[in-house]
Parts: structure tokens; sequence; C-alpha cells
């Protein structure tokens, strides 16, 4: 389904790792943000996760990543 080579452990939050990684797809490096798996058995973070990354798509500006996936 998604086609990332993980380089290297950048950060761990409360929420989340984050990942340097490589998009086969995209062919350059990339910020790969993976919930942890233990609040992904939890619907409502899953879904608060979930409608974080569709708020943060939606904002153009230079001082804010881009999500592709």
């Amino acid at each position: 389904m998604f086609d990332y080579q993980i380089l290297e452990l950048v950060g761990i939050g409360g929420w989340a790792y984050v990942y340097k990684a490589k998009s086969a797809k995209l062919n350059r490096l990339v910020a790969l943000k993976q919930l942890k798996p233990d609040l992904t058995e939890d619907e409502k973070k899953l879904q608060r996760f979930l409608r974080e990354a569709h708020i943060v798509a939606q904002i153009k500006h230079p001082n804010v990543v881009t999500i592709h996936d």
C-alpha cells in the first residue's frame, strides 16, 4: 500500500513516531509520521489523528508541511 524506505527515527512524541524516509512514489525524502501502535486500538484517538491530518492537509503555507498520504 505505502512504499517508503525508513532511513532513521527523527523523534518521538506523545502520539506518534516521526521518521526520515524516502518515498518511492515521490522519489524524494519525506517525514513519515506513524501513530503509536497502542493508540491505534483506541477509535477516538485514531479518529483524532486522522482528523488532524485532514485539517493540516488543507493548509498551504511555506512554514507548514505538506501531507501526501
